[in-house]
């Protein structure tokens, strides 16, 4: 520790600015290096006491301050990671990419820090250097790659060029947290980031109808016919992301919910299968092959309770009889629909994806929720095949918004937000884990509510034209799997 001097410092990024950041100073006299420790705290400068380096009491939290730079100081002196305090003077951008890139162990985090590695090693060369030492980053090195970055033709939209810098800058932060340099000044310090929303498109209710009464023949192509199906089941299912959706499996149904590990977030997620939902899973299961005998007669049953569900809501003053009229013709279906999936599991595996003609149980049999780059590339193209048949099915409903797998959950919060006032339920059922403040008020949520709020989505696009047609094309649906 003879070695080390400490000093707590009010750093300022301008000197003419009246506010800074506490920081203690570790100088290495053996290697005339030094480390920033930074505690987060903003201090005026008028409160600062550089003689004594500490808060002075014209600050209102002064002693719970100075108690936390003691503390901090004291910690310092007994780590030794914290005492050496530069890995390698001498570690160069592509050395250490090369252990960041290893780091990550989702293919997709991969894919996207190894372009902007290959892309900011393409402006060195063009700067005519081959590699650089980490602590040679500086913030002219990173204002020349802002704005040779900002003219390069092949990246149209700004969002993508403001996503490669704080991508190199995500980059750079854990070099500096893994100690292998400090800057006295960021090299990204005068480099503002600003978050460019794309303009989120979705779908009018009137558009949602088109595609709920289109009618496809489910022999004629059997393929496009399930991506119908997983279309209305984004939308029925709160939104769910095309991903989680072609992995929807046989052993994700536990009675009335569906069970599952959202893929991009990893949070858990649990659905109510409300009504139409049961009615898209029980179409899907027709393109399967197994002995359909008691499957088409649960089926025959189902027909009848949709029969009767149609005419109750039908009814133009919905009494308090006729409501409950409607929840106990809704629970007999949900009894139907256990039935059947408890059918189905004895002829088909728990792991069969429950939307055929898309991804092989046999390709992911030892897969978690991490792919490698094989298996990324595979649902990729997967996912540009159901994409090719949305526009096929936006041309058959005369859609002329650009339909693609993300419009549905765009549609779903915006249908959710039209319906109820409530931020927090809605974040809910989407999922989001983007938030932490959100992602905390959400923890003990009551799922009730979620629930509430599917049935309640699922309910207004029943008063739909579709609806009153007695529900035709379900139906019809069922009348061609039996057949």
């Amino acid at each position: 520790m003879d070695n080390i001097i400490q000093s707590v410092i009010l750093y300022k990024r301008q000197s003419k600015e009246k506010a800074g950041i506490v920081k203690i100073c570790l100088y290495d006299k053996t290697t005339k290096s030094q480390k920033y420790v930074s505690l987060g705290i903003l201090i005026n400068e008028k409160d600062f006491d550089k003689k004594i380096q500490r808060i002075k009491q014209s600050n209102h939290n002064y002693d719970e301050i100075n108690s936390l730079i003691e503390r901090k100081l004291l910690e310092l002196s007994y780590s030794n990671n914290n005492l050496t305090l530069i890995k390698d003077n001498k570690t160069t951008f592509s050395n250490y990419a090369i252990s960041f890139l290893n780091s990550q162990i989702e293919v997709g985090s991969h894919k996207k820090y190894n372009t902007i590695v290959k892309t900011f090693t393409r402006f060195l060369n063009e700067k005519g250097k081959n590699d650089i030492f980490l602590k040679e980053i500086d913030e002219r090195l990173i204002g020349d790659f802002r704005y040779w970055i900002y003219n390069q033709t092949t990246l149209k939209s700004d969002s993508t060029k403001n996503k490669y810098l704080a991508l190199l800058k995500a980059i750079i932060n854990k070099a500096i947290r893994e100690n292998y340099v400090n800057y006295l000044r960021h090299p990204f310090i005068n480099i503002s980031i600003k978050r460019i929303s794309e303009r989120k498109e979705w779908l009018k209710k009137e558009e949602v109808d088109k595609i709920l009464d289109l009618e496809l023949d489910i022999d004629k192509n059997p393929q496009l016919y399930s991506s119908w199906l997983m279309a209305q089941y984004q939308i029925f299912s709160q939104g769910s992301r095309v991903s989680d959706t072609l992995f929807l499996k046989i052993s994700n149904i536990e009675k009335e919910m569906i069970r599952f590990t959202m893929r991009k977030t990893k949070k858990k997620m649990a659905i109510f299968i409300n009504y139409e939902m049961q009615n898209i899973i029980i179409s899907a299961f027709h393109l399967h092959d197994f002995n359909k005998e008691t499957f088409d007669k649960l089926v025959e049953q189902r027909k009848k309770h949709v029969s009767n569900l149609e005419s109750l809501y039908l009814e133009e003053d919905l009494k308090e009889n006729v409501e409950r009229d409607i929840d106990i013709t809704k629970h007999h279906l949900l009894l139907n629909f256990n039935s059947i999936i408890l059918e189905v599991r004895k002829h088909l595996s728990a792991n069969t994806f429950i939307f055929k003609y898309f991804l092989k149980e046999s390709d992911f049999e030892k897969t978690g929720i991490r792919f490698n780059k094989q298996e990324t590339n595979q649902i990729s193209s997967k996912t540009a095949i159901y994409n090719k048949h949305l526009k096929t099915i936006a041309k058959e409903c005369g859609i002329h918004l650009t339909l693609t797998s993300h419009i549905f959950r765009h549609t779903y919060a915006n249908m959710a937000l039209n319906l109820i006032d409530d931020l927090y339920t809605i974040s809910k059922t989407l999922g989001h884990a983007t938030i932490k403040q959100t992602e905390e008020y959400l923890r003990d949520f009551d799922e009730k509510r979620v629930n509430d709020l599917n049935e309640l989505l699922a309910k207004s696009l029943n008063k739909s034209k579709r609806e009153k047609k007695g529900f035709k094309n379900f139906v019809k649906t069922l009348q061609s799997g039996i057949q």
